[in-house]
């Protein structure tokens, strides 16, 4: 993905695109967005699992589900599913906010072009894969719990 992020930066520099000043604010407020909403929609889910769930979320209590699972090594593992904050909301917030970043980064090379979206493409396809994979493996790995936390 690296050699992808510089599609938008490559492409202005050969293209420059002068954009009126309400678009300028609207693609900027859109990647802050999406660029905070991923990185506390992480911080919210690392902050409850490294607490066991006894965190505050939005000035509240979190709330989580505990969850059991089974390594392959055999071993039993303990650990929470936060059912609270961005999480409460939608399951993959953090999936949210990069495709919102993403989408507008490109949107700031305007609209004469799909090379510079080929990295939002991209993005999209691998986010809708990991939405379904994610899905199968947490309910293969939490079972039970992971129905209770899909309601």
């Amino acid at each position: 993905m690296p050699f992808f992020w510089t599609l938008q930066t490559q492409y202005l520099a050969l293209h420059p695109v002068n954009l009126s000043q309400p678009v300028v604010i609207a693609v900027t407020a859109s990647f802050v967005a999406g660029w905070a909403l991923n990185h506390d929609a992480n911080g919210q889910k690392s902050l409850a699992r490294e607490t066991a769930g006894r965190c505050t979320v939005w000035g509240r209590k979190a709330k989580v589900l505990e969850a059991k699972y089974q390594t392959a090594d055999g071993k039993q593992h303990r650990t929470v599913l936060l059912c609270s904050g961005w999480w409460g909301i939608v399951r993959h917030a953090n999936y949210v906010g990069s495709f919102l970043y993403t989408w507008a980064a490109c949107a700031a090379c305007g609209t004469d072009s799909l090379f510079p979206y080929v990295e939002a493409i991209l993005v999209t396809a691998t986010i809708i894969h990991r939405c379904f994979r994610d899905e199968a493996r947490c309910k293969e790995k939490y079972g039970e719990t992971w129905d209770e936390y899909c309601k």
